[in-house]
Order: C-alpha cells, then sequence, then structure tokens
C-alpha cells in the first residue's frame, strides 16, 4: 500500500471513531441499591424536608445523579409515568457499583419497561409540623379608662388642698402568653392560647401641714387573663425570615384588688375592695419571624388589643364600713373646701346618690392599647 492509500485508511479509521464514540461515551455514574424496606424519598437533602416518594421497595437499584453529603440524589418514576428527582439517605441504600464501565447508551435510564413506578405525593405547603407551639412576653400600653381619670382627679384635688401627691397613672402592663397552634399549610394555621397581664399601682398623698398630719396609702392591683382565639396568616416566607399577620377573638376574666389606708393625728382607718369582671375582646397584629430552622422561629410581634371592662363586682372589707357585696363605680365629687369636681371610684352596695355627686356610673376600665412582644415558635 503506498502512502497516499495509507493516509486515506488512517483518515477513513478516525473518521469513523469519532462518529461512533459518542454512543459508547456514556458519562459514568454511580449505582445504589435500597437495603430496607419501603424507604421514602425526600424533596431536599435533610431529614426534615418534605417527603415526594413512598414505598420504595428493598433491592431497587438507581443511578445517582449527584451526591451532597449523607444523600443520593435519583431520579425515580412516579404512578403517572412522570419522573421525579428526589435524595435517599445513605444509611438506607449501599453503593453497588462505583463507576459505570462505557457501554452504548442504547435507552434513558426513565425507558426501562422493568421499574414499577413509586407513589409520590405532591410536596406539603405546611413549614415544619403540622402543630406548633408560641410563647411570648412584652408589654401592652393600656388607655386605663377611668382609672387614670381618677389617679388625675387626686392629684388635682392634691394641688387645690396643698398636698403632696406621689401617684403615677397606669400606662402599661406586663403580658405573658402561649398558644398551641394548628398549621393548615405552611402559610394559614390556627391557635388557641391564653395569657397572663399584670401590674401594681402604687400611690400615695397627704398633708403638708405639720399641725393636721395625715397620710394616704392607695394599691390597685390588676390581673386579667385573656382566652383566645387566633387566625395566622403568612407572606413574603423565606429560609430565613417571614412577615404574618394575626388577629381574632379574646375572652378576658379581670381582677382588681385595691387596699386603701390612711393615718392622721386623729386616728387610723383602712379598707380592702376586690371585684372582678369578664369581657369579650379583640385584637390583630403583625410580626416578623425570623428562621432559626424548619422547626424553630424567633418572633418580633406588634398588634393592638380592645378590651374595656364595663361591669365590676366583687367584695368589700372594712373596719369602719363593715364587709358588703357591690358594685365598682366612677362619680365625680364636689369638695366642700375647694372649688371644683372630682373624680371617685369605690365598690357600692347600690349608686352613691348624694347630692354632692355627679356623673354617677358604673366605672369602666378601658385596656384597650398597643402592645410590643417577643415570643419563640416551635413547629414540631
Amino acid at each position: 500500500m503506498d502512502i497516499k492509500n495509507q493516509k486515506q485508511t488512517v483518515l477513513v479509521l478516525f473518521t469513523i471513531f469519532f462518529l461512533v464514540l459518542p454512543s459508547f461515551a456514556q458519562v459514568a455514574k454511580m449505582k445504589i441499591k435500597v437495603i430496607v424496606e419501603k424507604s421514602i424519598l425526600r424533596l431536599e437533602p435533610d431529614i426534615n424536608s418534605t417527603i415526594i416518594g413512598l414505598d420504595i421497595p428493598k433491592g431497587r437499584i438507581y443511578e445517582v445523579e449527584k451526591k451532597v453529603g449523607e444523600w443520593f440524589e435519583v431520579r425515580v418514576r412516579t404512578l403517572n409515568g412522570v419522573m421525579e428527582t428526589g435524595y435517599l439517605y445513605q444509611r438506607y441504600v449501599e453503593v453497588v457499583v462505583e463507576k459505570i464501565e462505557e457501554k452504548p447508551a442504547s435507552r434513558k435510564p426513565e425507558q426501562n419497561q422493568d421499574e414499577k413506578p413509586v407513589r409520590v405525593k405532591e410536596p406539603s405547603r405546611r413549614k415544619g409540623g403540622l402543630f406548633g407551639f408560641y410563647i411570648n412576653g412584652g408589654v401592652s400600653f393600656v388607655d386605663s379608662g377611668d382609672f387614670n381619670s381618677l389617679v388625675n382627679g387626686y392629684r388635682d384635688y392634691s394641688s387645690a388642698a396643698n398636698y403632696y401627691i406621689n401617684w403615677p397613672k397606669l400606662g402599661s402592663m406586663m403580658e405573658f402568653g402561649a398558644e398551641i397552634l394548628l398549621n393548615f399549610t405552611q402559610n394559614i394555621g390556627f391557635g388557641i392560647g391564653a395569657g397572663y397581664m399584670t401590674k401594681t399601682n402604687v400611690g400615695e398623698y397627704g398633708s403638708q401641714n405639720p399641725s393636721f398630719q395625715v397620710d394616704y396609702d392607695r394599691e390597685y392591683g390588676l390581673k386579667v387573663i385573656p382566652i383566645s382565639g387566633n387566625l395566622h396568616i403568612r407572606f413574603l416566607t423565606t429560609r430565613l425570615f417571614g412577615f404574618s399577620i394575626n388577629g381574632g377573638v379574646d375572652y378576658l376574666m379581670g381582677t382588681i384588688k385595691h387596699t386603701y389606708a390612711f393615718q392622721s393625728n386623729a386616728g387610723s382607718s383602712s379598707r380592702k375592695e376586690e371585684v372582678k369582671c369578664n369581657t369579650v375582646g379583640y385584637h390583630g397584629g403583625i410580626g416578623l419571624d425570623i428562621n432559626f430552622s424548619s422547626h424553630v422561629s424567633l418572633v418580633l410581634e406588634g398588634s393592638y388589643r380592645f378590651a374595656d371592662f364595663k361591669n365590676w363586682k366583687g367584695s368589700v372589707n372594712s373596719p369602719d364600713s363593715g364587709n358588703f357585696d357591690g358594685e365598682l363605680y366612677y362619680y365625680e365629687y364636689e369638695s366642700a373646701y375647694y372649688d371644683g369636681y372630682y373624680p371617685r371610684m369605690w365598690v357600692w352596695n347600690g349608686a352613691p346618690s348624694a347630692s354632692y355627686y355627679r356623673n354617677v356610673r358604673l366605672a369602666r376600665i378601658n385596656l384597650s392599647g398597643f402592645s410590643s412582644k417577643i415570643g419563640i415558635k416551635i413547629n414540631f
């Protein structure tokens, strides 16, 4: 064979080689075999990720698309013939082929007629779990209603009488709460919870005249237990954070314990009152969830609650006026010494009717206001 024919032969051989090579040069892939009964396929390489493949039989062999940490990415045929991509945990499989030898790529893996389909369910939109728990605490800035009118009245009276006074308004209450959550989806849930609101308000006032020394001490202990039903709607949710709005109805159980005492040159006296009132209220708010994981979030929340208590009933214990049951009344008292009417609030057995009283009515303690809270939310 002459040199020209040899060159032509070599050229033909190289051409044939490069034309045939692609049919043999399949990318080498690892193979794994399922070694447990009814293994599961997850959407992401995470033990808490959504389950998308069910009842994967023991002994099934899959080609690995890639390995992510302790997870193998594989493709599984569903009942409707669609190939789904998911992840199998390495403890439930064993590697049976480290590397596939080059062979003709006659057909794709999903064309294997011997492979039985696997039952697959739709990915759940619920994040973290069906049930959750939310615990929080913060401060509620309340209106206070007749209580702050009472404090203002004593301030005005003390100013007119040249008394000293140290009696702050009821501007805020500490608030704590806990809630059990039922997550219908990732973005919608319902909670039932209970809370505890508390504040102790202490006031003192009295005469600054040495010839007539008198000192008054007042203490109001206010406690409220709200039982709440709450709808949560989440939006703009990402892996790191999300926003939520919430709203619902409250049943609030309130208690006021009032201790009154005075000491003067002429003697002393004391009085104890305890009244209770229940009411229905409403609330709504917005929160920022900072996600530590798919199960645990830090929540920063601002909300507004409407809660107006109008019918306080209870008892009085006093060595001077005796013991009796009654209702908490608000009225304005006309001073015989100082020009003007001054608010008062006491428990009476029947509405007070003296001629120097006006605007007599049942007392209203309005605890409506804004709340600022921080909490931890856990989904199971």
